[in-house]
């Protein structure tokens, strides 16, 4: 018996020096799950970086034109709402909405309605850039030991050549190194229709066209952004503009430009709904040794436990991404859900999954930029049992980082574990700590697979 279980021992240390190294990254969304994943791109594999910067442009001129349309529809539906009030208000309270801040609001309205008439052909052309960026894959089950679902807009809006981050892991530990990897080419033609010389071109056309639209229209959109009506929304919160789109919209003559290339910060703020599992492959050194590293991002983990669950053999690592600056904000399905609060039940619910006994935990405090930008709203504000702490950014980041450790201390105390503030947009801050994370993580692998480094 113990010959017997020696052999099994010794046969699967050898299966793991084979296999990729494992990694989750899981959070709620717009936690800044997919910019990690940029980050990782970037400093792992530029070259795959780099081919697909061009097809972040529907991404982002997408993003550009959604911001439009969602201030527009805010002040409609604001308007909407007054004069509905107005319509039910008589006598002395009447003649208190008619005041002369009404009135200059009014004309602000009217402003809007004329801007949402010059921007109609901007906005014409969502319905194309949404078709171009949509998913096209053809249904697979559930229960499929090769289920791939993600970022295949990109497959559709741009034959890229293979790069090491289109590789795909095999989720079986590696006994064959030859069958672990399946090619760009493979994973295009099985899933998606790749794009015909027609396809290139009528798309090439549409973004020249979107280009010359935004190009004129970038003075009626700065005009909107800052109507009064736009900021007293804004200030009393009906209106929230996220964060990536604080970004472009100052932004917009730059990237109308016929020459046009996406930075890699503007990739990293580019925005997309990622659905179902996105897979990359990266090379990772530790020492003198080299691994890959298959980094799988979850999207939606909280309600689709049937998917995620499936991915928890052998995980090595999970990366959690917290939005703790988002601790002033409701999840826009669920208006009385705090996001923070929602982030740190989803933190237990993964936590305590037995299947993930055996991972390194690290935990990114994400998104310290904008907690810094929003910190002056009082934390106490939004969440009750911050109390009487000052309101300054240290004891904000302290309070949150205690409320997840209070979580893992509950649960698995022993479980390995490393927390880092991040600010997933910021390549310079980040990049130190990416480097980190991944030789922690493989150091570990290698050292339970009793390999020498």
């Amino acid at each position: 018996s113990e010959e017997i279980d020696a052999a099994l021992s010794l046969e699967r240390r050898q299966r793991r020096r084979v296999r990729a190294v494992q990694l989750l990254l899981l959070g709620p969304p717009e936690s800044g799950k997919s910019t990690v994943r940029k980050q990782l791109q970037l400093l792992y594999d530029l070259a795959g970086f780099n081919a697909e910067r061009h097809s972040w442009l529907t991404a982002i001129y997408l993003n550009i034109i959604e911001s439009v349309r969602h201030i527009l529809q805010t002040l409609e539906e604001d308007t909407v709402v007054e004069h509905a009030m107005l319509g039910a208000t008589s006598g002395a309270v009447y003649s208190q909405l008619a005041s002369p801040r009404n009135h200059t609001a009014e004309r602000s309205g009217g402003r809007a309605a004329l801007l949402r008439e010059r921007l109609t052909p901007l906005l014409d052309v969502e319905q194309r850039l949404t078709h171009h960026l949509s998913e096209i894959v053809h249904d697979r089950s559930m229960n499929s030991d090769h289920l791939s679902v993600g970022t295949e807009w990109q497959a559709r809006t741009e034959q890229l050549k293979p790069s090491s981050s289109a590789l795909r892991c095999d989720r079986d530990d590696l006994g064959d190194h030859s069958r672990s990897m399946v090619s760009a080419d493979t994973l295009v033609d099985s899933e998606f229709d790749s794009p015909t010389a027609h396809d290139k071109a009528e798309k090439e056309e549409l973004l020249s066209k979107v280009s010359s639209i935004l190009r004129a229209s970038a003075e009626y959109i700065s005009e909107l952004v800052g109507l009064p009506d736009v900021e007293v929304l804004r200030a009393n919160r009906r209106l929230r503009i996220a964060e990536w789109a604080e970004y472009f919209l100052p932004e917009i003559e730059r990237v109308s430009q016929r020459d046009y290339i996406p930075s890699d910060d503007d990739v990293l703020h580019a925005r997309t709904q990622t659905k179902g599992i996105v897979e990359q492959v990266f090379r990772v050194s530790a020492s003198n040794v080299t691994k890959y590293m298959n980094v799988v991002d979850i999207a939606g983990v909280g309600g689709m436990k049937q998917v995620w669950i499936s991915r928890c053999e052998n995980t090595d690592a999970v990366i959690f991404v917290a939005p703790i600056g988002a601790f002033d904000e409701t999840l826009d399905d669920d208006s009385k859900t705090n996001r923070l609060a929602y982030s740190t039940q989803l933190f237990k619910q993964l936590f305590s999954n037995r299947l993930l006994n055996m991972a390194t935990w690290v935990l990114f405090m994400n998104q310290v930029d904008v907690l810094q930008r929003k910190i002056a709203a009082g934390v106490r504000t939004w969440l009750e049992d911050f109390g009487d702490r000052p309101n300054d950014l240290d004891t904000a980041m302290g309070y949150f980082k205690d409320r997840f450790h209070m979580i893992k201390d509950g649960i698995v105390p022993w479980r390995a574990h490393f927390t880092h503030f991040t600010s997933a947009v910021d390549t310079k801050s980040m990049h130190p700590v990416l480097e980190t994370v991944p030789n922690s993580i493989l150091r570990r692998h290698l050292h339970e697979c009793n390999c020498d480094i």
